[in-house]
Protein backbone atom coordinates (compact mmCIF):
# COMPACT_ATOMS: atom_id res chain seq x y z
CA UNK A 1 0.00 0.00 0.00
CA UNK A 2 2.76 2.47 0.92
CA UNK A 3 4.57 1.67 -2.32
CA UNK A 4 1.43 2.40 -4.34
CA UNK A 5 0.92 5.71 -2.55
CA UNK A 6 4.55 6.69 -3.05
CA UNK A 7 4.32 5.73 -6.72
CA UNK A 8 1.16 7.78 -7.15
CA UNK A 9 2.72 10.81 -5.42
CA UNK A 10 5.83 10.49 -7.57
CA UNK A 11 3.74 10.22 -10.75
CA UNK A 12 1.78 13.33 -9.78
CA UNK A 13 4.95 15.29 -9.03
CA UNK A 14 6.47 14.25 -12.38
CA UNK A 15 3.27 15.24 -14.19
CA UNK A 16 3.24 18.56 -12.35
CA UNK A 17 6.90 19.19 -13.16
CA UNK A 18 6.23 18.37 -16.81
CA UNK A 19 3.26 20.75 -16.89
CA UNK A 20 5.35 23.47 -15.22
CA UNK A 21 8.20 22.89 -17.69
CA UNK A 22 5.82 22.98 -20.64
CA UNK A 23 4.17 26.16 -19.36
CA UNK A 24 7.58 27.76 -18.75
CA UNK A 25 8.81 26.83 -22.24
CA UNK A 26 5.60 28.03 -23.86
CA UNK A 27 5.84 31.40 -22.11
CA UNK A 28 9.52 31.79 -23.02
CA UNK A 29 8.87 30.93 -26.66
CA UNK A 30 5.81 33.19 -26.93
CA UNK A 31 7.68 36.17 -25.48
CA UNK A 32 10.69 35.49 -27.72
CA UNK A 33 8.51 35.21 -30.82
CA UNK A 34 6.71 38.47 -30.05
CA UNK A 35 9.95 40.37 -29.39
CA UNK A 36 11.60 38.93 -32.49
CA UNK A 37 8.58 39.83 -34.62
CA UNK A 38 8.65 43.39 -33.28
CA UNK A 39 12.33 43.64 -34.13
CA UNK A 40 12.12 42.12 -37.60
CA UNK A 41 9.06 44.16 -38.53
CA UNK A 42 11.29 47.25 -38.33
CA UNK A 43 13.51 45.99 -41.16
CA UNK A 44 13.13 48.03 -44.33
CA UNK A 45 15.70 46.59 -46.73
CA UNK A 46 18.47 44.96 -44.72
CA UNK A 47 19.13 44.31 -41.05
CA UNK A 48 21.48 46.84 -39.52
CA UNK A 49 24.37 45.68 -37.35
CA UNK A 50 22.45 46.90 -34.31
CA UNK A 51 19.39 44.85 -35.30
CA UNK A 52 21.53 41.77 -35.84
CA UNK A 53 23.05 42.19 -32.39
CA UNK A 54 19.62 42.80 -30.85
CA UNK A 55 18.27 39.65 -32.49
CA UNK A 56 21.22 37.61 -31.17
CA UNK A 57 20.57 38.97 -27.66
CA UNK A 58 16.93 37.91 -27.95
CA UNK A 59 18.06 34.43 -28.94
CA UNK A 60 20.45 34.29 -25.99
CA UNK A 61 17.74 35.40 -23.57
CA UNK A 62 15.28 32.86 -24.96
CA UNK A 63 17.81 30.03 -24.82
CA UNK A 64 18.76 30.94 -21.25
CA UNK A 65 15.11 30.90 -20.17
CA UNK A 66 14.43 27.66 -22.03
CA UNK A 67 17.44 26.01 -20.36
CA UNK A 68 16.26 27.25 -16.95
CA UNK A 69 12.82 25.80 -17.64
CA UNK A 70 14.27 22.38 -18.33
CA UNK A 71 16.96 21.97 -15.67
CA UNK A 72 18.52 23.37 -12.53
CA UNK A 73 21.87 21.64 -13.02
CA UNK A 74 24.51 24.12 -14.24
CA UNK A 75 26.11 21.53 -16.52
CA UNK A 76 22.78 20.51 -18.07
CA UNK A 77 21.74 24.14 -18.43
CA UNK A 78 24.98 24.97 -20.24
CA UNK A 79 24.45 22.08 -22.66
CA UNK A 80 20.80 23.01 -23.24
CA UNK A 81 21.72 26.67 -23.77
CA UNK A 82 24.45 25.80 -26.26
CA UNK A 83 22.19 23.40 -28.17
CA UNK A 84 19.41 25.97 -28.31
CA UNK A 85 21.72 28.62 -29.75
CA UNK A 86 22.90 26.15 -32.42
CA UNK A 87 19.29 25.42 -33.36
CA UNK A 88 18.43 29.11 -33.54
CA UNK A 89 21.44 29.71 -35.81
CA UNK A 90 20.26 26.90 -38.11
CA UNK A 91 16.81 28.49 -38.35
CA UNK A 92 18.23 31.68 -39.83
Amino acid sequence: MKVQIATAVFALSVASAFADEKSCLTTAFTEYTRANFALTSQITTVMTIEMTIAQRRLQEQYCMRAAQCRSTSPIAMAALFSGCLREEAKDQ
